[in-house]
């Protein structure tokens, strides 16, 4: 394993104009950083993180075909670039 890269400067982030009402009605502009909404073609995919898919997640780490072919995979996969990236 190695040591994961440092967070990006804040400076580095991108912005976008933000409204708020005050007290009295009136608006105010901020910035906040751009956020990326999540796609509505990925809400279904999203409910399949349950409770008991985790408990199922946390029973097949018990099992010793888990060790190394997966969590090498996993570790390979959030160090790649490209294609492979999660």
């Amino acid at each position: 394993c190695i040591r994961p890269s440092r967070p990006p400067d804040p400076d580095s982030l991108s912005w976008e104009p933000w409204f708020v009402q005050d007290e009295w009605g009136e608006e105010i502009e901020l910035e906040r950083p751009l956020e990326y909404r999540l796609d509505d073609a990925a809400k279904p995919g999203l409910s399949l993180f349950t409770q008991s898919a985790w408990a199922e997640l946390e029973a097949a780490r018990q099992s010793p075909l888990f060790e190394t072919p997966i969590v090498h995979f996993l570790v390979r996969a959030f160090l790649a670039d490209g294609i492979d990236e999660v």
